[in-house]
């Protein structure tokens, strides 16, 4: 397990999170070990990628593997479908694993809706805009907030499009948002 230095006692709360600790070390309450981690800022986010020897994906990684190649609202389409666990009727995080027809092209999960998710860029309103076309963007250099994607349960269901771009203060944290973590260079 990793240290626990990044901790919050809202973590506990097995309808949300279900993190305990013991020394050092966190422990998954049983029936919770399919749901996202929720309550970490991006620091935390950030800290348990490379603690696995991963990282946080950048937003154009984030997007590319939402809806692979083609330009779709969704990861299986451009219509919301039952089991899709955002707007403002879902009311909690699922586990991650539990809407199969949710899957994207590149076969992740719940990439839309169920909880927000760090990216590594900071944001701005305008960078593709501004920016001419380029593969894999990095994000602007500097900024005051971090990306945020994939919508959450709880928002409003357009949010939860692939395309659908926010962001919050590095050291923000709630039940809505959690992470994904990408794979490090040459792993």
């Amino acid at each position: 397990a990793a240290p626990a230095r990044h901790y919050r006692s809202e973590m506990n709360f097995q309808t949300t999170c279900g993190i305990s600790t013991s020394g050092d070390q966190y422990l998954m309450m049983p029936g919770r070990e399919t749901y996202p981690i929720v309550y970490v800022n991006h620091y935390d986010a950030g800290a348990f990628a490379a603690w696995c020897g991963k990282r946080l994906p950048t937003e154009a990684e984030w997007e590319l593997a939402a809806r692979g190649p083609v330009y779709i609202d969704y990861p299986w389409g451009d219509k919301k479908v039952p089991g899709a666990n955002f707007g403002e009727s879902a009311s909690a995080s699922v586990p991650v694993d539990s809407f199969l027809g949710g899957k994207s092209v590149n076969g992740l999960y719940h990439v839309s809706g169920n909880v927000w998710e760090w990216c590594a860029d900071w944001y701005d309103r305008f960078y593709y805009v501004r920016e001419p076309y380029f593969d894999n963007p990095q994000g602007p250099a500097s900024g005051e907030t971090k990306v945020l994607r994939s919508g959450s349960f709880g928002y409003e269901d357009f949010k939860a499009r692939v395309t659908y771009r926010d962001h919050d203060h590095p050291t923000s944290y709630s039940q809505f948002v959690g992470f994904r973590c990408a794979r490090s260079a040459g792993k």
